[in-house]
């Protein structure tokens, strides 16, 4: 797995979802979460009448921020530090 992925994003189940990908410990042999998360977004369909349902993202050094508008659930999510990804200055960009 590439180091550089925190986050996948994916739409839409209608109920919407959450999981973190499993790998073994090399230490004891046990699954333990990885570091991506993996985020479905609630069907735009979930919305009540009349209202909206969408989200967006607010990336940050160490986490994502999915905010959610109506049917839509907002999370926060601990990552690697951006710099870890871009450890280039990112000045004008």
């Amino acid at each position: 797995a590439c180091p550089a992925v925190a986050l996948c994003v994916a739409g839409h189940d209608h109920p919407g979802g959450y999981g973190r990908t499993l790998v073994i410990n090399p230490k004891d042999g046990l699954h333990t979460f990885g570091r991506v998360h993996h985020v479905t977004l609630e069907a735009m369909l979930e919305a009540k009448r009349g209202s909206t349902s969408y989200a967006t993202l607010e990336v940050y050094d160490h986490d994502v921020a999915v905010v959610g508008v109506g049917a839509a659930t907002s999370r926060r999510l601990q990552a690697r530090s951006i710099s870890h990804w871009f450890p280039y200055d990112r000045v004008g960009v």
